[in-house]
């Protein structure tokens, strides 16, 4: 679908498919209160950032794909310099590069909803996948009649994160998307 409003150009720069990705409960789960107690002297045993470390490489390689764009939506990262010392840091080690989704008022409540919605308007990707633990239930409608493009919202559980399952579902969105047939 080309917007007969883009300029020359302006088309091939945007991108097929939009991933937004969230840290704590997504792509890294938080434990259970009695995990602390039971693993803190494990050998390799992250008290911060657990990665599953097969999902992460498997989204890593689908976010690399042609026409598929990350972006980062997460109080770890309130700026690009952030994002980048995190992505950079011993636990991503350099994977799911990707852009920092600007805070609209932090302070507030449904700040990342407001803020995905006004980066997903400004980057008009042809499709959005937002990966987020605390994403709004019922947001479709919304979605819908603001963005009015196809979109796949994954809720991990918390104390579970992004699961193959999950990465499955990705897999067949971008499949579906990431190409313009025009």
């Amino acid at each position: 679908m080309n917007d007969p409003n883009a300029s020359p150009g302006e088309e091939q720069l945007r991108p097929a498919v939009l991933l937004v990705l969230d840290v704590d409960g997504t792509i890294s789960r938080i434990y259970r209160r009695e995990e602390y107690a039971e693993h803190h002297d494990d050998p390799d045993w992250y008290e911060w950032l657990p990665l599953d470390e097969a999902v992460v490489d498997a989204i890593d390689a689908l976010a690399q794909r042609p026409g598929v764009q990350t972006a980062w939506l997460t109080s770890w990262a309130p700026n690009q310099d952030y994002l980048d010392h995190f992505i950079d840091g011993p636990r991503l080690r350099g994977r799911l590069y990707g852009d920092c989704v600007p805070w609209l008022d932090s302070s507030g409540r449904g700040w990342r909803f407001r803020s995905l919605l006004s980066y997903v308007e400004q980057r008009r990707p042809r499709a959005l996948i937002w990966a987020d633990d605390r994403a709004p239930r019922n947001i479709a409608p919304t979605l819908d009649r603001r963005l009015g493009i196809p979109h796949l919202v994954l809720r991990p559980h918390v104390n579970v994160g992004l699961t193959m399952n999950h990465v499955g579902r990705i897999r067949a969105f971008i499949d579906e998307y990431a190409f313009d047939p025009a």
